[in-house]
C-alpha cells in the first residue's frame, strides 16, 4: 500500500504533527499526538524535521509550515488524481454477448457483484407463444444480440405493464 505523509520529528522520542494519507484515501489523518512507526504503514513517505531547529527561528518555523502545508495539498491533489485515473472507463457492450456479460449489460449481479444469468436462461427458453428472449448459436455457444435484447427488453416491460394493469382491472 502506498502512503504519503509529512512528519515533524521529535528526536528524543516518537514522532509529532503526523499527516498521513494513505494512497485509497481511506485512511487520513493530522495528529498532533504521539504515534510510533507501527502506526504507520509500510511505505510512508516522511520528512523528519527536529523541533529544536524550528524553535531556532520564527521566520524558519512559517516557512516549514507553509511547505508542510503545500505539501499536503500537493499529496491531496495526487491521490485525487490517481484515484480519477484509476477508476474504471464504461466499455460499450460488444454487439454479440454471452449471458454473463447480458448480466454485467443489463446490471443483473448478486451480492458478490458476479452477474446472474439464471433468469437470462430461463428468458431464452420460454417457447414462441411467451416471447423469448432473443438469441443465436455460436456453434455450440448462446449469443446474444445487443439491439435484439435492448427491444425485447422495452417490449418486455411493456407487457409486464399490461399484464399488471389488467391484474389490477380484475381484482377491482
Amino acid at each position: 500500500m502506498l502512503a504519503l505523509g509529512v512528519v515533524i520529528y521529535n528526536s528524543g522520542g516518537p514522532w509529532r504533527k503526523v499527516l498521513v494519507l494513505n494512497r485509497d484515501a481511506k485512511r487520513c489523518f493530522l495528529s498532533d499526538s504521539s504515534i510510533s512507526s507501527d502506526n504507520l504503514s509500510a511505505g510512508t513517505l516522511l520528512v523528519m524535521v527536529d523541533p529544536t531547529m524550528i524553535d531556532q527561528n520564527l521566520n524558519l518555523k512559517e516557512k516549514l509550515a507553509s511547505v508542510i502545508d503545500r505539501a499536503t495539498q500537493d499529496a491531496i491533489a495526487l491521490l485525487l488524481s490517481q484515484r480519477e485515473a484509476e477508476t474504471p472507463s464504461v466499455e460499450s457492450a460488444p454487439e454479440w454477448m454471452t449471458a454473463a456479460q447480458l448480466a454485467r449489460y443489463w446490471q443483473l449481479i448478486n451480492g458478490n457483484g458476479e452477474p446472474t444469468t439464471a433468469g437470462i436462461m430461463k428468458w431464452a427458453r420460454r417457447s414462441e407463444s411467451e416471447h423469448p428472449l432473443p438469441h443465436a448459436y455460436m456453434g455450440d455457444l448462446l449469443r446474444f444480440h445487443r439491439a435484439d435484447v435492448d427491444v425485447w427488453a422495452r417490449q418486455e416491460a411493456e407487457r409486464r405493464r399490461v399484464q399488471n394493469e389488467q391484474r389490477r382491472l380484475k381484482i377491482a
